[in-house]
């Protein structure tokens, strides 16, 4: 469930949001008021518990997680400014060590994409796709009355000032998807694709550190598009 259990948070920004625009209303206000997001991760606190160290180890169910989180700071971008991650090295975090070496978790790489090619202007990206349907257990059942309906895909688009378009979209189905994009510009030409896949269960390890990692390969202008099982993957167009 690490890849639906953001969507609380971002339910949380919503309602942030709206007590901001009532106090604003409320007091005659017109100065902005953002949010900041003081610390964001994934972690499992039955498996990691904060009396052993929070020394995580992350696996593609997690990686789908985080690219959720960073997609939910992207779609509201308008009111979140900042938004930091909890932690950077050892502790629940991208990337682990140990004396001499260290391994950059599955967790890393879509943060990496994400600062790499994320920028300029959050693009408004309507999502018509099936539904999860099951039970919601464990660490979210006792949120599961907050949880609004999870789709199997999340989706998030930015448009720079070179008129690249980003679309950066996790599959948490366990198979693959076609999506077809209906895009409201004229695409010159694709750019580049970015993928990270596995199985749910894989991590990376000082022994297999390329386990899971990104997969770049060329992108045509073409709309219509597969999605890995358990997937994140990045398309980017020249505008």
């Amino acid at each position: 469930m690490a890849v639906h259990a953001p969507r609380i948070a971002e339910k949380c920004i919503i309602w942030t949001q709206a007590m901001i625009d009532q106090a604003l209303f409320n007091e005659k206000l017109k100065r902005p008021v953002k949010i900041c997001f003081d610390e964001w991760n994934v972690w499992n606190a039955d498996k990691y518990p904060g009396t052993e160290g929070h020394e995580e180890i992350y696996n593609v169910s997690d990686m789908l997680g985080v690219a959720v989180w960073l997609n939910i700071f992207n779609r509201h971008a308008d009111i979140v400014e900042i938004a930091c991650i909890a932690q950077s090295v050892n502790v629940i975090a991208p990337i682990y060590t140990k004396p001499g070496d260290l391994m950059k978790q599955t967790i890393w790489w879509p943060y990496q994409l994400t600062a790499q090619n994320v920028h300029g202007r959050s693009v408004a990206t309507h999502v018509n796709c099936s539904m999860f349907e099951g039970e919601v257990t464990g660490q979210l059942e006792k949120f599961a009355d907050m949880l609004p309906e999870l789709k199997h895909l999340d989706v998030a688009s930015t448009v720079d000032d070179s008129n690249i378009l980003t679309i950066s979209i996790v599959n948490g189905k366990l198979e693959p998807v076609e999506v077809d994009l209906q895009i409201d510009s004229e695409i010159k030409h694709g750019i580049e694709k970015y993928e990270v896949v596995g199985n749910p269960e894989d991590d990376n390890s000082f022994e297999a550190k390329d386990k899971v990692i990104p997969i770049q390969s060329s992108l045509s202008s073409s709309t219509t598009v597969i999605l890995k099982r358990c997937s994140y993957t990045m398309l980017r167009y020249q505008l």
